[in-house]
């Protein structure tokens, strides 16, 4: 039987990819990682990655002026 599971292509640079695959570790949302640029992740945590993704970005530039 095939298993068929619902996910968008997420393209992004490398540097931010490391910061989804950590991300990844806590909730297991990437379907496949499909290259340097590209996850195939769960459209059911598209937003939770966005959000967190944006707030760690915030927290490391926040750090670089201080």
């Amino acid at each position: 039987m095939v298993k068929a599971i619902r996910g968008v292509l997420l393209h992004c640079d490398p540097s931010v990819k490391e910061i989804i695959i950590r991300l990844n570790r806590e909730h297991n949302f990437i379907i496949l990682d499909i290259n340097m640029t590209t996850l195939f992740v769960d459209k059911e945590y598209l937003n939770k990655i966005e959000e967190e993704t944006e707030a760690m970005l915030n927290h490391i530039v926040k750090k670089n002026l201080e």
